[in-house]
């Protein structure tokens, strides 16, 4: 194996590591909040979220990939960015404050001027943490990145969880959101020392926004949809019906940030150090895929399967409404896993302007079919959805082959058999919900089965990928044995090295006394 595709391989199962931790521990605390709060809170936090993430957009977007594309990152470059940055925040919070009130008026819910004004301050707390993550992920500093974001989730869950028992009700989802991005900057702050100089370079600010500007407009796009689509379920529906399309989207989007996470924290460094080479691109591409898909098929059909125990063990029945959009965007979110991957190639061979354009039309055919099904009802949405997302799967391995030569056939021969062996396993343990017992035990049992059967599939389907991925983490956790132990018998050596010393200042101390005595 080259050092460019191990060097990806440690540094994604890092990152997903952190991921898993960071992510679990999430939908661990939303399982609890959702339990002990009302689903017109998540309604309403579903608004307020939809506006500062729209506003996010614009200090964030771009920012993170241009610090971490360029080949040589000077501190002018992230003083540069930085105060540009907090400046954007600074104009976007004061928007967001005085519209605070007609916003509130729009939903006719008064009460929410007070959280959408507090939630807000995500904004600046936006701009630190990007230039964090690009200088760790720059220096593939992902096991640092995993306890900050570890630390982070389980401070501010138990705050939320605490606020939420003493009947705070949307307040304790603020400030549980608010917090989780508090807490890892400051963690992170330990790791990151950036000396924020008083001065912008034009330079610095020409040749990174000249990148980020198409990935911000492309994110704009992207995001216009998601934020329009809520807006406007949460103003010809219930507050209740939106948070039952809201909270299963955000539950898939939880698995789906664990695959684009790592994908975009991992690959584009290492595909920016290779973009010259379009072979060796490919090469790692295909890697990229099979890996992707090993991992997140399982657990997006998985979930999918399990959805309606899942919904009524963990949220309770009070959420049953929520299944059918679950399993939806669980299988919405299955390519989305694989063209991220081709997003990341797109930016390091600076092509961002085709990564727009896919977006625009994107955007026109969910706009479209938003318009076209809202008076027929959300499920309608939800389906649409789905179909735009394979429309735009396709597109993207057409795109791919006309750039770096990686076909739709070549792609669908590096999915199938993780693909085979996620239905097979689901073909087993679906019949387990037909058999009359406790619903937790059948929650129990499909997950058992299923983790262990697709395990015994892959490894029969699949052996030379389940034993590269094996072998890979062995790797892994024998270097940082090594490690450990090379640094155990440093601190030996030292403390030997300070005992001797120590012996003969002591042999010293005698000889000088002696001379003294006589």
């Amino acid at each position: 194996m080259s050092k460019s595709q191990s060097k990806i391989f440690s540094s994604f199962i890092w990152k997903f590591l952190e991921q898993v931790a960071t992510q679990f521990t999430g939908i661990v605390f939303q399982i609890l909040l959702a339990r002990l709060l009302d689903p017109k809170d998540f309604g309403n936090l579903a608004i307020l979220i939809t506006f500062t993430n729209f506003a996010l957009i614009f200090i964030q977007s771009g920012i993170t990939v241009a610090l971490i594309q360029k080949k040589e990152l000077e501190e002018y470059d992230i003083c540069s960015v930085f105060l540009i940055c907090l400046l954007i925040a600074a104009v976007l919070y004061v928007v967001l404050f005085f519209s605070a009130p007609l916003i509130a008026g729009f939903y006719e819910e008064p009460n929410l001027v007070g959280p959408l004004r507090i939630l807000s301050i995500v904004l600046f707390i936006g701009a630190i943490n990007s230039i964090q993550i690009a200088i760790l992920t720059r220096a593939f500093k992902f096991k640092i990145m995993f306890f900050c974001n570890f630390i982070s989730a389980m401070l501010s869950g138990t705050i939320g969880i605490v606020l939420a028992i003493k009947g705070y009700g949307i307040w304790a989802l603020v400030y549980h959101t608010l917090l989780n991005r508090a807490i890892v900057t400051i963690v992170m702050a330990f790791f990151v020392r950036v000396k924020i100089k008083i001065g912008i370079s034009r330079n610095s600010i020409k040749n990174i926004f000249s990148f980020s500007i198409k990935i911000l407009a492309a994110n704009l796009v992207s995001g216009t949809y998601d934020s329009f689509r809520t807006l406007i379920i949460g103003k010809n529906y219930s507050k209740e019906k939106l948070a039952y399309y809201d909270k299963a989207y955000t539950y898939s989007s939880y698995i789906s940030q664990l695959s684009s996470n790592c994908i975009s924290g991992v690959l584009l460094p290492v595909f920016s150090e290779k973009q010259d080479n379009i072979n060796q691109l490919k090469g790692m591409v295909r890697k990229s895929v099979r890996l992707t898909s090993f991992l997140m098929f399982p657990v997006f059909i998985g979930v999918a399967v399990i959805a309606y125990p899942f919904v009524m063990v963990l949220l309770t029945e009070k959420w049953i409404d929520c299944v059918p959009f679950l399993i939806i965007f669980c299988l919405l979110r299955l390519p989305g896993c694989i063209t991220q991957i081709d997003k990341q190639i797109l930016y390091s061979l600076k092509k961002g302007s085709v990564c727009l354009i896919y977006e625009i039309i994107i955007l026109l055919l969910n706009l479209g079919a938003v318009f076209a099904f809202i008076n027929f009802g959300i499920i309608y949405i939800a389906l649409a959805a789905l179909a735009v997302e394979y429309i735009g799967f396709i597109a993207y391995s057409i795109i791919s082959f006309k750039i770096y030569g990686y076909s739709l056939r070549e792609r669908i021969m590096d999915m199938a058999r993780p693909l085979i062996s996620t239905l097979i396993m689901v073909a087993i343990i679906y019949p387990i919900s037909l058999i009359p017992m406790d619903i937790i035990w059948i929650l129990t049992l499909q997950i058992v089965f299923g983790i262990a059967f697709y395990i015994l599939l892959t490894y029969l389907i699949d052996r030379e990928d389940f034993n590269y991925f094996l072998e890979k983490i062995a790797n892994i956790f024998k270097k940082a044995s090594s490690k450990a132990k090379s640094e155990k018998e440093v601190h030996n050596c030292q403390n030997l090295n300070e005992s001797q010393d120590n012996v003969d200042e002591k042999k010293e101390d005698i000889v000088g006394n002696r001379e003294d005595d006589e």
